[in-house]
């Protein structure tokens, strides 16, 4: 049985970690620079580095720190729209909207994660559950919203990888997509919904 001690200081660890990955956005968020140094996260954390490698044994465990992190605050969000309120396609909208909100806030570590490949350094099981949850998540809405009548019949699972792969495709083509607001680029695509 663990000890309360141990409890306890688990408890600190994951603390002192979400600081940090606190201090990693508000890092990338300042300067809007391609990178950040460790430095600049243990300065921002208010922390010295040597502290800081105590909890991230490297740049690149912190990024995929940092990215999980990320990860599972984007599905909260999500989960808060997909499973609120109105019809599938106003919540559908709303994902989407949100999802390409959430991209350009975060759009720096998204950069920095897929330039230096780490998410290669995530288990294939694991990117693959994250990716089969976000599409399971718009089908069930596609489906409900089939049933509804507020969209056509489809094959509701194909066009959940298609909505998704968009989704996706907006972090990479942030840069060309720049000039339209999250609203826009939301509404244009729920037109592949239009019956």
């Amino acid at each position: 049985m663990e000890k309360l001690v141990d409890k306890q200081q688990k408890v600190l660890e994951e603390a002192t970690r979400r600081h940090v990955f606190e201090a990693v956005v508000r890092v990338t968020q300042k300067g809007n620079t391609p990178d950040f140094t460790v430095q600049q996260v243990a300065d921002e954390a208010g922390m010295a580095i040597g502290t800081l490698y105590n909890y991230f044994e490297s740049k690149d465990t912190l990024l995929i720190y940092v990215f999980r992190q990320l990860f599972a605050l984007n599905r909260e969000r999500c989960d808060s729209v997909a499973f609120g309120p109105g019809r599938a396609d106003q919540r559908l909208e709303r994902l989407a909207t949100m999802f390409f909100q959430f991209g350009r806030e975060y759009i720096i570590i998204f950069r920095i994660f897929n330039r230096t490949g780490l998410h290669h350094h995530l288990p294939e099981e694991e990117r693959e559950r994250n990716a089969n949850y976000d599409i399971e998540r718009i089908r069930g809405i596609l489906v409900e919203g089939i049933r509804e009548g507020v969209f056509q019949e489809m094959n509701a699972h194909l066009m959940a990888k298609v909505f998704f792969a968009c989704m996706i495709g907006s972090l990479i083509a942030q840069p060309f997509l720049s000039e339209f607001s999250p609203e826009q680029i939301s509404k244009e695509l729920m037109r592949l919904f239009d019956v």
